[in-house]
């Protein structure tokens, strides 16, 4: 792997890490279970999005209400999601918010 993949990678495992540790994490317990030093982790704290912050403790957190999570379709998942949100647009009594698009 070329060293921007390992990174990614490693960021990616880090975000994992807090989310399924709401409590928080300290930098050396992250370093610790992704089995690196504590100092590569503190090169790459920076570089983590706006919603992964530390604390008064000095544990790191995901903002779970800014994160947004990627998720990924084939051609016919999609096509399903599409016409169900469009099935919930157009034959709710009331406008849900949430799913209501502008059809052209």
């Amino acid at each position: 792997m070329k060293p921007a993949e390992v990174k990614a990678d490693r960021l990616l495992k880090i975000e994992a890490l807090l989310l399924g540790h709401p409590e928080g994490l300290s930098q050396a317990e992250i370093a610790r279970r992704l089995g690196v030093n504590r100092l590569t982790i503190g090169r790459y704290l920076p570089n983590l999005p706006g919603y992964i912050y530390m604390d008064d403790e000095n544990l790191w957190h995901i903002d779970r209400e800014a994160f947004l999570i990627n998720v990924r379709f084939n051609l016919h998942e999609a096509l399903a999601v599409h016409l169900a949100a469009r099935l919930l647009a157009t034959r709710m009594d009331r406008q849900n918010p949430h799913a209501a698009v502008r059809w052209s």
